[in-house]
Parts: C-alpha cells; sequence; structure tokens
C-alpha cells in the first residue's frame, strides 16, 4: 500500500530552503519513506507532542525536520494506476525544528 502526499503552503516553501542547504536528496529519501510507511521507525522518527500532538517528525539533519500528519483517505483518492491509497501524509513543514 501507498500513502498520498499533500504539501501545505508552508512545506512548500519550506523544500526551497532544504534545497538551497543541500539536503534535498535528504528529504527526497524520507518522502519516499513515509509514502510507503510513515510510521516506519527509522530516520529519527517520533511522534510529536503538545502543539503538534497527532504529528510525526522525522530528521532531515541535527536541525532540520520534516514534519507531517497522516489522515484517512476519507476522499478515496487513487493513483495512476487506480489503486486506493491507504492514507494521506500532509507534509506541515521541512526547515527549523518544530518551527521554532
Amino acid at each position: 500500500m501507498m500513502y498520498k502526499i499533500l504539501h501545505t503552503k508552508q512545506a512548500l516553501k519550506d523544500s526551497q530552503s532544504v534545497k538551497h542547504a543541500g539536503l534535498g536528496s535528504k528529504a527526497k529519501e524520507i518522502e519516499k519513506t513515509v509514502k510507503k510507511d510513515p510510521f516506519e521507525k527509522s530516520q529519527g522518527f517520533e511522534r510529536l507532542t503538545r502543539d503538534l500532538k497527532g504529528a510525526c517528525s522525522r530528521r532531515i539533519n541535527r536541525q532540520q525536520r520534516y514534519v507531517y500528519q497522516v489522515l484517512p483517505n476519507s476522499e478515496k483518492l487513487v493513483d495512476e494506476k487506480g489503486v486506493l491509497y491507504e492514507g494521506i501524509v500532509k507534509v506541515i513543514s521541512m526547515w527549523t525544528h518544530y518551527h521554532e
């Protein structure tokens, strides 16, 4: 099964900073992982608390984090082959440590 990846406006903006910092390949590697299994215990996976309760994080580098939420596929979205996505991964941000 696969998950559909959607980016917030902030995450799209952050992706430019990630690329300019030379971390684009690391972010792509993380995206590949979360597309397959957003709960896989790798890449510094962490379930977040407090203001970001319900979201997850993965380490891009020591300071930058790939922060996302996993949502149900309530709209029954399908991939290009017509296969139903397991869920939706909403990427919240990719720059700074939890938007400090």
